[in-house]
């Protein structure tokens, strides 16, 4: 080709395709002193060059067998000044050297310092193969020192080198023999590997571009993702897109793009740009930051504590932050001394920063500042003195030394390789607003300088850093494999679709690379330490998350109105549940619990029904006594999706607000519910996975198919607990459980007990007071807990908290617990509502006003007594008196055996396996309450 072209040239005619057509200076400057010029002994060069692939992962790839296979021979030779693989060698030791657990920077240096003033002599004014190979080294020996300008500076030197030999081009290689072509791509190979590690991680278009196709014989699978990789960081940074809006750069260019992939950290311009700008300069501090590698020695050197997680300490106004990089190491088959912790040294790095009021530095500029670290040491001598400095064993290669002590913040100060302390002013994140993407539109249009809400910005994980340093490095490579999946998906959606990605698009595009990067970006602050000096100028705000909604499935907070259905004879087939059209769900109850349950599952967009026993939705609630309301504020009653009591009903809802408002949320939402529907019987088919029901709609009984069926018939149970008492017969008054209870009207003028302390107690007391029975007596068998309706507030559903500020608000409220008292009402006035409501299940008052009735003698209290038998007139007790009374009413709860229950309609196979139910088991969780309770079955 080359031929055919210019006729012919030295190139042609040179087998050693090392020389160019120009010729060769007579003279090479010796532009520095090249150092030690010893080659290190066989077995150390070998464990460098290990070393070397260890922490490339082979993508620098240099022939790698032939560089171990020469070696003996090589070491044997002078250094002549004119071998190629002079430079190769010693700039693979000094990466061998420099990433070592053990400190031999020094060495690092020595091999670094050598290799290069032979690629200037050898390489520079002959550009060739090895001048590519020369110069890759060096950039990748810099990145590992994090000087990323000066690795991109040698790496555009190899660059041009490659295009000068011709490299990039695949027909002239093809054209040279099979052995030459493997060569030509080795390096093309490792080149484009580097090139593209750079533009992901500094946000720069790559420097080579590839034309060809690539031969699965003659390249890793790597070199495929690699050249996919590239036509996204192509598009991504580089590509006018005409419906991208204009990003600029810092050097005044601009590009267009939808996607922005960067690790723009805390002085993004990019945040500002694209209109987010929730990066606020806290402009009263400065912020000292140091960051650098973590050997075992230097290791071993730090608190303990640090392994266990970051520190934070707090004194005068300033704040240090001290964390550790810890990364799991490679399985080994040695065993460390105890006490030891085993990480990969090689990866690991400390960071810490000290951000320090500015009027305590007592300077306008922090060039100001001569000597930082002194500083920094000064300002925080007086600080936790228990991790300034401490005790240490340090273990190295050679065993276990001898204890010393150090100063945390001046590790790794008097090594080779530590840089220098950052100053910077104090940057924190607000929260975004919700809708600053729109805010974006109405404000970039005049202001070329806004993005676009188009533009995502995707991650900052990616750092330019060498992959065995720090957090950075070898992880860009994986995040641009992590990254291509849902990348190359909005590329592909963006061709079809000009109107394409979409925002919901891209969420849903990019939420498979961001969790990944967020564990990893944020790893350093997962765990968090203490303040060791108390500081009574700071605040300290605790930030909780929220689970919201799982990408690509209906939100269940949000349902929009719909049609409603009288169901009460509708064929069961119209709604689904078939075995060809088996339902999601089929909820048998509607009271709260039933009603909210259906809601979320219709937001979800499941097949469901509900059963019901009663004609109407509300009639659970409607059908009790007159005067049942309940007992804790409106705000605990909504249904889901809106405010299903307004402001019109009373505070403490009646059952006939309940019962309005339930048949009003039903019907606005259109809530298929089956009205005068019971459930009769039930089997679990363990083949199908799926429940086969039996239905008694009025007169007929249904079959019904369901994958997954909810039982909210509540906690209390359904069947009255009517306590056993002698000699019923003999009693000629009105004698009746509560649960039959309607109202205290027909008894007027005559004389009530009512059995029983709880909510419905009294309320049965209070209802026949206000109806003007002669006289209204509780019997009392133990104490009971009363808590004022008017001090009851939604707090955090934690024991001790709660008990806490119950108990509190007790002691204020004395006068009320004096008169119960006084008038026989024995109260627990420090009690434990939890305890109640979770594993009593009952038992407690919530004060709406009977209390007070006790306390004025209009309610009579009869204490520490229970019913042993009736009377013709009354009832005798436990401590031999009697009373007489026209009616007795029993409020003594219901029997609850939800596993009972179960038993009788699904049989005893099924009930052995659901889980105990309400009470509170050994985690402090709720049981078989809210969550699957079967072990086999939803």
């Amino acid at each position: 080709m080359v031929k055919d072209s210019v006729g012919d040239c030295k190139f042609l005619v040179d087998p050693g395709r090392y020389a160019p057509a120009a010729t060769t200076p007579l003279q090479r400057a010796q532009w520095q002193h090249m150092g030690s010029r010893a080659k290190p002994p066989l077995l150390e060069a070998r464990y460098y060059i290990r070393r070397y692939f260890l922490a490339t992962s082979w993508w620098l790839d240099i022939d790698g067998d032939d560089l171990l296979a020469l070696l003996p021979a090589w070491l044997h030779k002078p250094l002549g000044g004119t071998d190629p693989y002079d430079p190769i060698y010693f700039l693979v030791f000094a990466i061998g050297a420099q990433t070592c657990s053990e400190e031999r920077d020094d060495a690092a240096d020595t091999y670094f310092n050598l290799a290069r003033q032979m690629t200037a002599n050898l390489s520079t004014d002959e550009p060739s193969i090895n001048t590519v190979r020369h110069y890759s080294l060096i950039s990748m020996y810099l990145l590992g020192g994090s000087r990323v300008n000066a690795a991109c500076m040698h790496l555009g030197m190899a660059v041009r080198a490659a295009y000068i030999v011709g490299l990039h081009s695949e027909e002239l290689s093809a054209r040279l023999g099979a052995a030459e072509y493997k060569v030509r791509e080795q390096v093309w190979k490792s080149l484009r590997f580097l090139d593209m590690f750079l533009s992901a991680s500094l946000g720069r278009p790559p420097s080579t571009r590839e034309t060809r196709d690539t031969d699965s014989k003659a390249h890793s699978p790597a070199l495929g993702i690699c050249n996919i990789f590239e036509d996204i960081m192509n598009d991504v940074y580089t590509r006018y897109m005409d419906r991208g809006e204009t990003l600029r750069r810092i050097n005044g260019s601009s590009e267009s793009c939808d996607i922005l992939v960067g690790a723009d950290g805390s002085s993004s311009k990019i945040n500002r740009q694209v209109g987010l700008g929730n990066l606020v300069q806290i402009d009263s501090h400065w912020g000292f930051l140091k960051k650098g590698s973590l050997p075992v020695e230097r290791m071993n050197l730090l608190p303990k504590r640090l392994q266990d997680g970051p520190i934070l300490v707090f004194a005068g106004g300033a704040v240090m932050f001290y964390a550790l990089y810890l990364p799991t190491p490679e399985p080994s088959d040695c065993d460390l001394p105890a006490g030891v912790m085993d990480y990969d040294a090689s990866a690991a790095s400390y960071y810490w920063a000290l951000n320090v009021p500015k009027s305590a530095t007592r300077v306008t500029s922090a060039s100001e500042i001569p000597d930082k670290l002194n500083f920094c040491l000064e300002f925080t001598k007086a600080w936790a003195p228990e991790l300034q400095v401490c005790p240490v064993t340090v273990r190295s290669t050679w065993g276990i030394l001898t204890s010393t002590s150090h100063d945390m913040l001046a590790i790794g100060e008097s090594d080779a390789d530590a840089g220098d302390i950052m100053v910077t002013p104090l940057r924190a994140s607000t929260k975004p607003s919700h809708d600053w993407r729109r805010k974006v539109v109405t404000t970039s249009a005049g202001d070329p300088g806004k993005g676009s809400p188009r533009v995502w910005l995707l991650g900052d994980a990616i750092h330019a850093m060498q992959p065995n340093r720090g957090q950075g490095g070898n992880q860009a490579m994986h995040d641009c494999a992590e990254m291509l999946p849902p990348l190359l998906d909005l590329h592909a959606l963006a061709q079809t679709n000009t109107s394409s990605p979409t925002t919901s698009e891209a969420q849903q595009a990019l939420a498979r690379y961001e969790p990944g990067m967020i564990t990893r970006a944020f790893y350093w602050i997962q765990a968090s330490g203490g303040s060791s000096v108390p500081d009574g100028s700071w605040k300290i705000w605790m930030l909780g998350t929220i689970l919201q909604q799982l990408l690509g499935v209906p939100s269940p907070d949000e349902l929009s109105p719909g049609t409603y259905v009288d169901v009460q004879n509708v064929d069961t087939q119209a709604a689904g549940g078939s075995d060809q059209d088996p339902l999601g769900c089929v909820v048998v109850g509607a009271g709260q619990a039933g009603l909210s349950t259906a809601g979320r599952l219709k937001a979800l967009g499941l097949s469901y029904v509900v059963l019901d026993k009663h004609p109407n939705v509300g009639d659970s609630w409607k059908l009790r006594y007159d005067s049942a309301r309940l007992h804790t504020t409106r705000q605990w009653a909504h249904l889901p999706f809106d405010r299903t009591f307004p402001s019109s009903c009373q505070e403490f809802l009646t059952k006939d607000d309940l019962a309005t408002g339930h048949q009003a949320w039903v019907k606005k939402f259109g809530i298929n519910v089956w009205n005068s529907a019971e459930l009769v019987s039930g089997s679990w088919d363990s083949k199908s996975k799926r429940w086969i029901l039996v239905a008694r709609c009025g007169m007929e009984e249904r079959s019904l198919v369901t994958r997954s069926i909810v039982l909210a018939t509540g906690p209390g149970g359904t069947v009255p607990s009517m306590p056993s008492v002698a000699d019923q017969d003999s009693y000629h008054g009105e004698n009746l459980h509560s649960v039959d209870f309607k109202s205290a009207e027909p008894w007027k003028g005559r004389r009530c007990i009512v059995v029983g302390t709880a909510n419905t107690a009294h309320d049965v007391a209070r209802d026949m007071v206000e109806a003007g029975c002669s006289s209204v007596t509780m019997i009392q068998r133990s104490r009971t807990y009363v808590m004022p309706a008017d001090s009851w507030a939604p707090i955090p559903a934690i024991r001790l908290m709660s008990m806490e500020l119950l108990n509190s608000q007790a002691e204020q409220e004395s006068e009320r617990f004096d008169a119960l008292e006084k008038a026989g009402f024995h109260t627990q006035r420090y009690g434990d509502i939890l305890h109640q409501i979770y594993e009593r299940s009952g038992g407690h008052y919530m004060d709406v006003g009977a209390s007070a009735m006790i306390a004025q003698g209009k309610i009579k209290v009869k204490a520490g007594v229970t019913p042993i038998a009736y009377t013709e007139t009354g009832l005798r007790f436990s401590d031999g008196t009697s009373l007489d009374a026209e009616v007795v009413v029993w409020a003594t709860g219901f029997k609850s055996n939800t596993r009972q229950d179960v038993q009788d309609l699904f049989g005893a196979s099924v009930a052995e396996q659901v889980d105990d139910y309400w009470g509170v088991d050994a985690e402090g969780e709720l049981r078989g309450a809210f969550k699957p309770c079967g072990r086999e079955f939803p």
